[in-house]
């Protein structure tokens, strides 16, 4: 999620709730733009544009097809869908999420989103088909059936 002012490197000095102070905590200081979060920001609204699928009107559902799979779908870094232990477990860093088109009754075009809050690179095993990685806000490896994530980052891969 980003506040405005974040594509310029505003961070408000850590203040949250900076709406009603008229001074440096939220003014925007365009001296000190970052130009790689800008084009990052960028990359994030043009991906988002072209995909229906991740600019939904609606909440996902859940729903599933016939052949098992869904709108939306999560999963272990080991490529299990994820269960209310999953859910439940407080040590558990990271996780994925598989994103079909909710109108489809067969999957098209799907994403992988690799969410790894863990402070060390890991492993996520993939669905199966072929993947690229199309953004990213770290280091990630992909091989056959697998993506090695560094930790605190996230992965979006395109299934085709």
């Amino acid at each position: 999620m980003l506040l405005g002012g974040d594509e310029l490197g505003r961070t408000q000095g850590g203040n949250n709730n900076a709406y009603c102070q008229d001074n440096a905590v939220s003014w925007y200081d365009w001296e000190r733009l970052d130009w790689d979060i800008v084009a990052f920001v960028q990359k994030v609204t043009a991906l988002r544009r072209r995909h229906p699928q991740l600019r939904r009107p609606q909440f996902p559902t859940g729903h599933r097809r016939s052949d098992g799979s869904g709108d939306i779908v999560w999963f272990t870094a080991a490529g299990a869908e994820m269960t209310e232990g999953d859910w439940n477990s407080g040590s558990a860093r990271s996780l994925a999420v598989l994103i079909d088109d909710p109108d489809s009754e067969a999957p098209a075009e799907s994403f992988y989103l690799i969410l790894n809050a863990a402070g060390e690179a890991m492993t996520f095993v993939l669905p199966v088909g072929t993947w690229e990685i199309v953004l990213g806000t770290g280091t990630a490896s992909l091989g056959s059936n697998q993506v090695e994530a560094e930790g605190f980052t996230v992965t979006v891969l395109q299934g085709r």
